[in-house]
């Protein structure tokens, strides 16, 4: 027998033993199962059993869900010949049964032979819907937002749904029923702008409370940008002309977050004039230059967005002294190109010949011409006030002597020379009247006396101009005291008893050896070294100032007609010039005097110090800071032991009037 007939007659004998073995009882049929389970569905199934001989066996059903197998019904069971069988099994998918998702089938086994059900999918999985009633919304807009959730298995889901918006913190749960949900939220004020994503988590629990099933779905929007706030920053809140205002314009949006948006920059000066208008970007840095000329005091910036966006800020633009030289052939012209008029000395040269000559009170803007003259030559022109010199050139001058004076209009000196003419031309016409009567009459005895005398009248004194009348030839430079008084309500004071009370403190500063002086609305007294013979005149200035307060607070306690008064004191270099009689001259080399006159002007019937006779005074003196820059007060009054009974006394003499 060959090998292939062996073969074939081992394959016949095994199919025949399959056949017809005693083992085979019969035949095990699963019912058709669903396609898809969620967790929690009752799971209901029917095995039919046919016997085709006796047989007693345990009956075992498992469910298997890739390789894990768990056996969820088993039972002894006794089966006729020829008998039908029906077995129903009836469960819940939970994970008492079934420990994962997936592909599933059932298997069951009795008598040794074992049959599987066709395969199912067993999952915890919703479908949601998610639906967005508009897609940009701004700080405080509602947002309506609905949705569906529907289970793997086709049924509507009943359970709960979590909405969470990412950076917005917003977390709410809402009921879902019959697979529906519906809810509004408004737009938190701050939320910033920008893209979001609302996602929803639709679940269902078991009876213990745990979620078996659920799903999610997100849907996009954005929040608007709203600009809520604007703002300037300013890097110097005191600037000093021909230097740049650093700034920068801001936005913020609903969140605080900085935003770039154009906006509308105006900047205004003290009096209010429009200095510069236009569309700046805000978060850039800005810069606007302060001019020399620029008028000093606070100044204003306005940025404004929109209709209802607007801030003001403000800056102080410092004083600013400067004046610009220029020769032309012989003749200086002196021009302020600062802000605040200029008064001081100026130093000329002219060749090795010195004039110092006051410029006084020149305005901005303005400018005065000096004539310069020297023996016929030419000379090296120099000049130099308090902070620099400067070399102006060569000049052909000529003259007698080297002076300065100021150039006067020539029109009105020749309508001068006109109206002199004039007179001299009447005054000859009268005389030879008056004389031709006296030659007509009768001669007796002597010749009458002739009207004029022969001796020639003394010729008035020539009027000097303001520039040329300070001129100092020989002075010297000396640390002077200076305290002015600021009478703020000079023209209310009509009663010539007030007046004398201003008058009568004054003298009292004149006792302590000052000199006087009354420069338009200010009452100046000076302090100098050659006068009072003392090389420090700081407490005798701070004393005398201290008494002329005094006085005139006593007058304001007893009478209502009140002097508004302020009084500043500082030491500063002067150069003087004392003549013979007692005469006294003196030119500022510095702007101690023109910032005395402002420190008085913020005083309020206070005594206030600069900060030079501060330094000076300090442990000498009780003083206290005020809220002005580098400028102190005396805190309590200087030697009023000593005065008391003077202070007495002129109390009662106004108390009389």
């Amino acid at each position: 027998m060959t090998r292939r007939v062996r073969l074939e007659w081992l394959l016949v004998s095994v199919l025949l033993l399959v056949l017809f073995s005693p083992n085979a009882f019969g035949e095990l049929i699963f019912s058709q199962p669903k396609s898809v389970y969620n967790f929690g569905d009752e799971f209901n199934f029917t095995l039919n059993l046919v016997g085709e001989r006796e047989v007693s066996d345990f009956l075992s059903v498992a469910l298997v869900c890739g390789e894990e197998e768990r056996e969820i019904y088993r039972a002894p069971l006794t089966l006729a010949k020829d008998e039908q069988r029906q077995i129903e099994v009836e469960t819940r998918i939970d994970e008492f049964i079934v420990g994962q998702e997936g592909d599933c089938y059932l298997r069951a086994s009795y008598d040794g032979q074992e049959a599987n059900s066709q395969r199912f999918r067993i999952t915890r999985e919703v479908s949601v819907f998610l639906s967005l009633h508009g897609a940009t919304f701004y700080p405080n807009d509602k947002m309506a937002v609905s949705g569906e959730a529907v289970k793997e298995n086709g049924e509507k889901l009943d359970g709960f749904v979590e909405i969470s918006i990412e950076g917005m913190g917003l977390n709410l749960t809402r009921e879902v029923k019959d697979g529906e949900f519906n809810f509004s939220f408004t737009i938190p004020e701050t939320a910033p702008p920008g893209k979001y994503v609302v996602r929803a988590n639709a679940y269902e629990k078991n009876a213990e409370g745990k979620k078996v099933n659920s799903g999610s779905a997100s849907a996009g929007f954005a929040v608007g940008k709203v600009v809520k706030r604007i703002d300037i920053a300013i890097h110097s809140l005191s600037v000093k002309p021909t230097q740049s205002l650093m700034f920068e314009a801001l936005a913020y949006d609903q969140a605080g977050q900085s935003t770039r948006e154009e906006a509308s920059l105006k900047i205004t000066d003290p009096e209010g004039n429009v200095v510069e208008k236009k569309a700046v970007l805000t978060g850039t840095p800005q810069e606007f230059k302060i001019g020399s000329n620029f008028t000093s005091g606070n100044w204003q910036i306005s940025l404004s967005l929109g209709k209802d966006l607007e801030v003001k800020k403000s800056f102080f633009v410092e004083e600013y002294e400067k004046v610009e030289f220029e020769l032309l052939n012989n003749t200086l012209v002196v021009r302020n190109v600062g802000n605040v008029p200029f008064t001081g000395p100026l130093e000329i040269r002219i060749g090795n010949f010195r004039e110092v000559v006051n410029i006084d009170n020149l305005g901005v803007g303005k400018e005065i011409e000096l004539l310069l003259a020297a023996p016929d030559g030419d000379y090296e022109v120099s000049v130099s006030d308090a902070r620099r010199s400067e070399k102006l050139g060569t000049a052909f001058l000529t003259g007698k002597a080297v002076s300065v004076r100021e150039k006067r209009d020539s029109s009105f000196g020749s309508w001068l020379v006109l109206f002199w003419s004039a007179v001299i031309l009447v005054l000859g016409v009268v005389s030879i009247f008056f004389l031709g009567r006296v030659f007509k009459g009768k001669f007796v005895g002597r010749m009458p006396g002739l009207p004029f005398s022969r001796k020639r009248a003394k010729e008035p004194a020539q009027t000097k101009s303001s520039a040329s009348e300070d001129i100092i030839r020989e002075g010297k430079r000396e640390e002077c005291g200076l305290m002015v008084l600021r009478i703020k309500n000079e023209n209310a004071l009509k009663e010539s008893a007030t007046k004398e009370v201003v008058e009568s403190a004054l003298r009292r500063v004149k006792d302590e050896g000052a000199k006087l002086y009354k420069l338009g609305q200010h009452h100046v007294a000076v302090f100098a070294p050659s006068i009072t013979r003392a090389s420090d005149n700081s407490q005798t200035l701070a004393r005398a100032a201290s008494k002329l307060s005094e006085l005139l607070k006593a007058h304001n306690k007893t009478h209502a007609n009140k002097i508004d008064f302020g009084v500043g004191i500082e030491l500063g270099e002067l150069i003087v010039e004392t003549k013979e009689q007692g005469k006294f001259k003196f030119i500022s080399v510095d702007n101690t005097l023109a910032k005395l006159k402002r420190i008085a002007e913020l005083s309020s019937g206070e005594v206030f110090l600069g900060e030079r006779i501060y330094r000076r005074l300090a442990g000498k003196v009780k003083t206290e800071k005020t809220k002005h820059a580098n400028i102190w007060k005396l805190a309590k009054p200087i030697g009023t032991e000593e005065h008391e009974d003077f202070i007495a006394r002129f109390k009662q003499r106004q108390s009389e009037k």
